[in-house]
């Protein structure tokens, strides 16, 4: 049977996450590793879309972007969920820096969880990987890439939005920052109606606004988030 994250890869035309010898033999697939193996495959389905750069050069950043991501991770003392979701973080945050001006990041066809898998494989420190099941790696992976996409997503929508509301540099990110955590917050908490996730989200971001002005709630802008 498919695992979800496996299954999910299929309806988006994706192949499945590399896994081979059971639940704990991991390798790298050709000299290139697991990573050199993805990219190219997610790069062929985003050159349609691609206006500025060629095949290769895009490549060649991608390649830089998810190496470099693993390069200041501090690994001793931490767990795993906790570096693949800085990871993701770290990754991201480069692809929305670098080509967050483009369409395709947003609404195209591009994908870059297999990327994510592969980077975590070829660059993690292989004691940390051991035991650890295919089900279970396939969802923390795929639960820290959609928060991390999510977040960097999210990110220029509230930037722009902010300055609609309150006016000023230091009210601006403070607003910013409290809606912000506030999603986060409802995000990680699971909540499963779109009307209770704003509910909830509104209260959040209200309150860390309110802490921010001394515990005064009517300090905070009424409109917000």
């Amino acid at each position: 049977a498919r695992t979800p994250a496996v299954e999910r890869r299929r309806r988006r035309g994706a192949g499945p996450m590399s896994w081979d010898g059971g639940d704990n033999d991991w390798h790298r697939i050709g000299s290139d590793g697991v990573l050199g193996s993805a990219i190219p495959g997610v790069v062929a389905t985003i050159m349609p879309h691609e206006t500025e750069w060629g095949a290769q050069k895009l490549e060649k950043k991608l390649r830089d972007y998810f190496s470099k991501a693993a390069k200041h991770l501090q690994f001793r003392g931490k767990s795993l969920p906790t570096l693949v979701n800085e990871y993701a973080d770290n990754v991201m945050g480069s692809i929305f820096a670098g080509l967050g001006d483009r369409d395709w990041l947003l609404t195209g066809p591009a994908d870059f969880l297999l990327c994510v898998d592969g980077g975590i494989k070829d660059h993690f420190l292989s004691y940390m990987l051991r035991g650890v099941s295919q089900l279970d790696f396939e969802q923390l992976v795929l639960a820290a890439y959609d928060r991390a996409f999510d977040e960097q997503r999210f990110g220029p929508i509230l930037s722009e939005a902010v300055p609609n509301v309150v006016s000023g540099p230091k009210i601006k990110k403070k607003v910013w920052n409290a809606v912000d955590l506030g999603r986060k917050d409802e995000v990680a908490s699971g909540i499963a109606t779109a009307d209770d996730f704003t509910h909830h989200w509104i209260n959040s971001a209200v309150a860390q606004i309110s802490r921010g002005s001394y515990g005064s709630p009517e300090a905070a802008p009424s409109r917000c988030p």
